[in-house]
Formats: structure tokens, C-alpha cells, sequence
């Protein structure tokens, strides 16, 4: 994800922020999944054959998301500061 939406997650010109609430295609873990295995046409390729299985995609899915609640949780706490 990070070669296209950036090593934050928080996009760039024409590849959108993944770590606001403002998903193009819904932000449920299906259409994430979805999005993953069979790109949008025209916008993102489809990753399936990139990332694996199955099994592969749950776990890139998983981890993206642990790595950005990870950032968040850092970003408040220095925001509290």
C-alpha cells in the first residue's frame, strides 16, 4: 500500500489518504478486501496476484491496519502533549 498511498498512509495526489474516515469504495473490511483483490477500474490495479491468497490478503489487511492504529495512537498521544 505504501508505494502508492505513502509510508503514512495518508495518500498523495490521485492516491487517497487510507487513515481519514472518508473511504471512495466503503472502509468495511469486505470492501477493503475487495478493493485489495480486485482493484477499481480505471483508479487502482488489482493486488490479489501481488499480495497471495486468500490468507495473504486478511494478513497485508490486518497488518495495514495495525500499523495505522498504531500512528494514530501516537499522533494523539503527541497531540496531547
Amino acid at each position: 500500500c505504501a508505494q502508492c498511498h505513502g509510508s503514512d498512509a495518508r495518500g498523495t495526489r490521485g492516491f487517497p489518504n487510507l487513515t481519514d474516515q472518508d473511504w471512495l469504495y466503503g472502509g468495511s473490511p469486505e470492501k477493503i478486501k475487495e478493493t485489495i483483490t480486485n482493484g477499481r477500474v480505471g483508479v487502482m490495479p488489482p493486488m490479489a496476484a501481488a499480495v497471495g491468497n486468500e490468507e495473504d490478503i486478511k494478513n497485508a489487511f490486518n497488518a495495514g491496519k495495525r500499523s495505522l492504529d498504531t500512528a494514530e495512537s501516537y499522533v494523539e498521544k503527541i497531540n496531547k502533549w
